[in-house]
This record gives C-alpha cells, sequence and structure tokens, in this order.
C-alpha cells in the first residue's frame, strides 16, 4: 500500500476516496496476502480462499485467449495487409500478453479491483517495455464523466540499504489551452509562473519541461528515443512541430510530472530531493506534455462488478468484496474442524506418580516425555477402577464438513462463480441442463471481465501506437486489434462440432459457413481454402485415372500369355461355337452341376447304399 496522507501533503491534493473506500482497499490488499485481521495462526487459521479466487478467475479469463494486431486494409481473399506500424506492435505487444507475469498480475488486479498497465519506450533498444500499478498501488485523483482516470499518481519505489526512495509520476489530461480537463486539484503546489507556462502548452518548452509531439526527424539527423521507463524523457529530434492529424475524435493532451522523495521511515515519502540526485532518475525531465492523444497513456483494468462498498466511486471492488465476511465465516469453520480433529486425538489419563518429576543431568526436573502428548496425569479414584484410561471420543467432522462446503457454495454464488469451483461438486447430483445453468454464472463473470481486459489492452496498444509516433520507432500506419475469447466454460466444442456435422450433412449448412465457425476465417479465407482443396482432389484424381490403362493392360495380358510372347493361337480355340454345340455345353454343365449337388435323389440314394442306417 502506498502512504496516502504523504502523498496528500507533497501533491496538496485531496483524495476523492471515502474513508470506507480507502479501508476496504486496505482489507483487499490484507486478505489476498492471506493477512486478513480475523486469523491469528493459533486458534484461526485460514483456507487462503482470496487469492485462489483471484487466481482461479484470472485462469479462465485468459484461457486459450486469441489474439492479432494486422493492418486495417484487407486484400481479395480476406487476408490483412500487414504494415511496418502494424508488425512492429504486434511484436512488442507480444512481450506483454505472452509473458508469463501476465497471469500473476492480472490475479493481483483481480484482487486489487483492476491495475494499470504502463507501456514505455526504450532509448537504447528501440523496444517498448510495461509497468504495472494494481488499484492498492496507485493514487487516482480525478475522473471523468465516463469514470476514467484523468488524473493520477503512479509512485515507483526502491530500496538502497536502509533508505527507501520513491518517485511520484503524475499523470493529468488538459486540453489545447493546458488546462486540466475538469478542477486541476494540483495547482496549488505551482507559483504563477509556472501556471502560466503550463497554460502555454505546446507553444513554448521552457526549461525543466519537454513537449512531446509528433515530428519528423530534422534533415541530416536521427530520431532520438527515451532513456527510461518514465514518458517524461527527452525531446524527439526536430524543431518544427508537425500539424495535427484530422481526427474524428476529440484529442487531449497529458501533463507529466516528475518528483522524488528520500526517507529512512517505512509508509513515509520523507524529504524531496532533485531527480538528478538518482542515479536511475537523473536523465528524466521534472515536467512533460504529450499532444494529440486521444487517451491517457495507459491501459486501466476494472473488474467488472458494482462497487457495493462505495457505489459512488469508479474504482473497481475486489472479485471477492461481497464475499469478504462469508469468506470470514469459512475460515472460522475450518478452525473447528481443525480443532476437532486436534481435539479427538487419542490419550491416556494415568496418575500423577506414574508422571513424577526426574532430575537432569544439569540438576534440573523434567517430565517424562510420553506425557507431553499421549498420557495425561489425573488423579484417579482408584477403588475399583483401573489406574488408566484411554481418552479417545469419536469425531464429528461429517456435519462440519457439511457446514463448511454450504459455506463454500455461498461464497462461489457471491464471487460469480459455478458450483464446484471451490466447494465438493459431487455432493449435489445434477442433471445436464442442471450443471449448464450453474456454469451460465462463471460464464457471465469471466466474459465480463474479459470485455473488461479487451478494453484496457486496446488502450495499452494505442499508447504504443502514440509513442512509436512520437520516438519514430516505426513508420507510420493504422493498424486494427482484435481478440478471439475461450467459451469452453459453457460450450461444449465437441458437441457443437457434431451438431454442425449433422446440419452440414443435412445440407443446412454449406463448407464454407462450417469452415469459417470452425477456424475463424473470413468467407474470402474460407472459399480460397475450399477451392485449394478441391483442386488437390482433382489432381489426386486425374493421377489415379493416368494409372488405370496400365493396371488394365497388365491384366489382360496375365490373362493371355500367348499373345505377350507372340505365339500364334490355334483356330480351335479362337473359334467360337455354334448353336447347337452351345446349347449341349450348357446342358452338359448343368447335368455335372447337378450330380455334384447334395440335394440331388440320386446322390442321396447312393450315399444310402454306402451307409445303410443302423437298425
Amino acid at each position: 500500500m502506498i502512504p496516502y496522507r504523504s502523498i496528500e501533503q507533497a501533491e496538496r491534493i485531496e483524495t476523492p476516496l471515502t474513508v470506507d473506500m480507502t479501508n476496504a482497499v486496505e482489507k483487499w490488499y490484507q486478505m489476498y496476502l492471506d493477512q486478513a485481521p480475523w486469523i491469528d495462526r493459533e486458534s484461526v487459521f485460514s483456507l487462503n480462499l482470496p487469492a485462489f479466487i483471484s487466481g482461479e478467475i484470472a485462469r479462465q479469463v485468459l484461457l486459450e485467449v486469441k489474439w492479432n494486431i494486422t493492418g486495417k486494409n484487407a486484400d481479395e481473399t480476406g487476408e490483412e495487409v500487414m504494415n511496418p506500424r502494424a508488425e512492429y506492435l504486434k511484436a512488442e505487444f507480444e512481450k506483454l500478453i505472452e509473458s508469463t507475469a501476465f497471469r500473476a498480475k492480472l490475479e493481483q488486479g483481480c484482487a486489487a479491483g483492476g491495475m494499470i498497465i504502463k507501456p514505455y519506450p526504450n532509448t537504447e533498444t528501440g523496444h517498448i517495455h510495461f509497468d504495472w500499478a494494481m488499484d492498492w498501488g496507485f493514487y487516482p485523483i480525478a475522473f471523468d464523466d465516463d469514470g476514467n482516470l484523468t488524473d493520477f499518481i503512479i509512485p515507483d519505489v526502491f530500496r538502497e540499504g536502509k533508505t527507501i526512495y520513491t518517485r511520484l509520476e503524475r499523470h493529468t489530461v488538459i486540453n489545447g489551452q493546458g488546462e486540466t480537463d475538469g478542477d486541476d486539484q494540483g495547482a496549488g503546489d505551482r507559483t504563477p509562473a509556472a501556471e502560466k507556462q503550463a497554460r502555454e502548452g505546446a507553444q513554448q518548452a521552457p526549461a525543466g519541461r519537454v513537449v512531446m509531439t509528433a515530428q519528423e526527424p530534422a534533415e541530416g539527423e536521427e530520431a532520438q528515443k527515451p532513456d527510461n521507463h518514465s514518458q517524461a524523457t527527452e525531446k524527439p529530434a526536430g524543431d518544427a512541430q508537425r500539424q495535427p492529424r484530422t481526427q474524428s475524435k476529440t484529442t487531449w493532451s497529458i501533463r507529466i510530472t516528475q518528483r522524488a522523495f528520500k526517507s529512512n521511515v517505512e509508509d513515509s515519502l520523507g524529504r524531496e530531493i532533485n531527480l538528478e540526485d538518482v542515479p536511475r532518475w537523473e536523465h528524466l525531465q521534472p515536467e512533460a506534455i504529450v499532444t494529440e492523444t486521444d487517451a491517457p497513456l495507459i491501459g486501466w483494468y476494472k473488474v467488472a462488478a458494482s462497487n457495493t462498498v462505495d457505489v459512488d466511486s469508479p474504482l473497481g471492488a475486489s472479485v471477492y468484496a461481497r464475499a469478504a465476511d462469508t469468506i470470514r465465516q469459512a475460515d472460522l469453520q475450518y478452525s473447528r474442524i481443525l480443532w476437532e480433529y486436534e481435539a479427538a486425538e487419542m490419550a491416556i489419563d494415568v496418575d500423577p506418580s506414574a508422571l513424577r518429576p526426574r532430575k537432569t543431568a544439569g540438576g534440573g526436573m523434567e517430565m517424562p516425555k510420553l506425557n507431553q502428548r499421549l498420557f495425561r496425569a489425573v488423579d484417579i479414584d482408584k477403588g475399583d477402577r483401573d489406574l488408566y484410561e484411554v481418552f479417545a471420543p469419536q469425531i464429528r467432522d461429517s456435519s462440519l464438513f457439511v457446514g463448511l462446503n454450504n459455506l463454500l457454495m455461498r461464497i462461489e454464488d457471491q464471487c460469480g462463480l459455478s458450483r464446484g469451483t471451490i466447494s465438493d461438486a459431487n455432493v449435489e447430483p445434477r442433471t445436464a441442463t442442471e450443471l449448464k445453468i450453474v456454469r451460465a454464472r462463471s460464464y457471465q463473470t469471466i466474459s465480463d471481465n474479459q470485455r473488461a481486459l479487451e478494453k484496457c489492452l486496446k488502450d495499452v496498444v494505442a499508447a504504443m501506437d502514440r509513442y512509436a509516433t512520437i520516438y519514430h520507432l516505426a513508420p507510420e500506419g493504422e493498424y486494427d486489434v482484435s481478440f478471439e475469447w475461450d467459451d469452453s466454460i459453457l460450450t461444449d466444442t465437441d458437441q457443437q462440432t457434431q451438431e454442425r456435422l449433422m446440419l452440414f450433412n443435412s445440407g443446412i449448412i454449406g463448407k464454407v459457413e462450417f469452415r469459417m465457425w470452425y477456424f475463424g476465417e473470413t468467407r474470402a479465407q474460407a472459399e480460397a481454402a475450399i477451392e485449394a482443396v478441391n483442386g488437390e482432389k482433382s489432381d489426386a484424381l486425374e493421377s489415379m485415372n493416368t494409372m488405370l490403362p496400365q493396371f488394365s493392360d497388365r491384366a489382360q495380358g496375365a490373362q493371355s500369355p500367348a499373345k505377350e510372347q507372340g505365339e500364334e493361337i490355334p483356330e480351335e480355340e479362337q473359334k467360337e461355337p455354334e448353336e447347337g454345340q452351345e446349347g449341349e455345353e450348357e446342358q452338359e454343365n448343368g447335368g455335372r452341376n447337378n450330380r455334384n449337388n447334395s440335394n440331388n435323389p440320386n446322390n442321396r440314394r447312393k450315399k444310402q447304399e454306402q451307409f445303410p442306417p443302423r437298425k
């Protein structure tokens, strides 16, 4: 968590967050770290449900996601025509979404209620890298009417020995005249001269400020690139500012300020220092303005759920915010189960004389080791009773587990997960229709968060495109971003394939429509693929037809070996049978067949004469 009070004092601002919202964010943070207020590790233990819920939602959101960045224009086959700008953005964006850290960061964002993804260009390599800030790790100041961030602070903290260095990077949306889009809540710490310079915006670049616009490199010079992960770095090469491009959307300007602090105390900014005093920040400019942008140079993912802590707050709520109290009850129930097993451990109650202390080698006293667990000293009235009694009560775990499972099912309902995600799925037998209804809850939750994440990632690509223009990282060109999210949570792909094959065999759908659904192709792509397959079949059939005469000649040659050797066939064999002779041959063959037939009466009579029946 960031020191809110210290930031408010340093920037002379007031947070728009209510006390309830601030406390809720702190609570979500502690719960995710498995340090909830009710966990003491002695009598109350944790199931660590917050981290599991966040991880499960992040896993299902990113399950088999497909994405692509292409040029906007398409050729006659339906294939998108790539351009250098689209290729550059695709290669850089792949490092973000295909990285192993992306899913882990999304899990933290689900727990925090949202996260910021901030791209930044690198000077030496010409590549774009990415920073992350969870909702519990940045300071929101202002929002627009649509709930988008227009003023916020992202801290950058690192340690050097016992010294803590903090850099506050503030992004403020301003209009063309250099005024804040709305009330500039951070203006109180600026002098009138600084305010005048800020209003001048892109007209001047006073000392300590850099105006970053899309410019062409000057003749004979190479385009410069930024030096660090901060956007406020160096001015791109070139003196002439290019005219703004004609756009249908309203363009903004972003003012970026940098301030550094040094402290020896946790959760405190300490005293302000110059950026040059820290080697890793010495190249940063205290203030810069980025012009001609459609949105803040970040992507902000906000959990797709209503904020029940503060309904008026634009911030998102944790995925387990509604289930916080039920999670506490589940931890208590789990602790009761652990205590039930511990209390039911077998013990033997014996007379204290059997556990009399004995002296150690050092002169101290100790009890026999067995009394620590198995044996317990209890005064037993001997009488007719034995000198020891066995303590082995029956464990009542069945009812306790039933209660715990009911709480887990309630948590699943509150978090928008289907039954069986956390609870025991075998407790309640269900039909296929009931299972589909239950899965619909998870499907809706996941699909809503996928749409929210898609908007965030598209904003990230837009910021990358802006930096590529400012620092001339790639030639200009239009691009298009597409995402395809997996829906196997609700639908069975195999079943859908069988159903569509039945429709295809019935003539209801065609090959083109089937390929468009199965492979995600355009109509032009599907038609081209089918034409290629048909061409391959035609070539194969033509090849077979070419080979058939050869096999036919070989078969005829095998039936007439004399022809192959060039011998003459006798005339008797060549002469066709006469009509009468043909009839006699048929009668002779028929008679021969009748004689060989076992059903012939003459044959049966001959067998009876050879083998007479027994009397």
